[in-house]
């Protein structure tokens, strides 16, 4: 076997560890957030974003990317995506691919972030079959 051989096999056996790993540990972060209460979220997700929104990076920051959270079970972004939309700033969301395994995605900017109902903008967007936003006309 040649060095360049035997330095991809041992990338790719990295890579397969480490994706088992973050299995694991997803697992394990999914099953205590299972515990919480909606409120315990909430205030913890808040805490979160209050570290964020004290950083300079943060706050010279033109735009910013954010996953828009399930309704239940993981940190709410809400908090992060009514700053961003109230401090004027772009904000950017991932649209995950067909490949969701590879998790091929592709950061689409979010046209009018402003809500007609005062609501926060996503609230309103179709869902899909596992909670998620199903994106279409309202983002480029």
């Amino acid at each position: 076997m040649t060095a360049t051989n035997k330095d991809n096999t041992t990338a790719a056996a990295a890579a397969i560890g480490i994706r088992e790993r973050k299995q694991v540990l997803r697992k394990e972060i999914r099953t205590k957030l299972k515990a919480l209460s909606p409120e315990e979220i909430r205030q913890e997700s808040l805490k979160v974003w209050d570290r964020l929104f004290a950083l300079p990076e943060y706050q010279a920051a033109k735009s910013v990317a954010l996953f828009l959270s399930m309704p239940a079970g993981e940190i709410s972004t809400d908090a992060a995506l009514q700053d961003a939309v109230l401090g004027g700033k772009a904000i950017y969301v991932p649209q995950v691919g067909k490949n969701f395994e590879q998790t091929d995605m592709e950061m689409l900017k979010v046209v009018d972030p402003k809500a007609v109902d005062g609501t926060l903008f996503h609230h309103s967007w179709p869902r899909n079959k596992w909670g998620y936003v199903a994106f279409g006309v309202v983002i480029l």
